[in-house]
């Protein structure tokens, strides 16, 4: 449980870096 919560968590922030990178590249 607390491996998969914490893959989790990675994704999350792999995701939200992503967004930051397209929105900058979109702007």
């Amino acid at each position: 449980m607390n491996q998969s919560g914490r893959g989790h968590e990675v994704m999350k922030k792999k995701k939200l870096v992503h967004n930051l990178k397209s929105k900058r590249w979109f702007i």
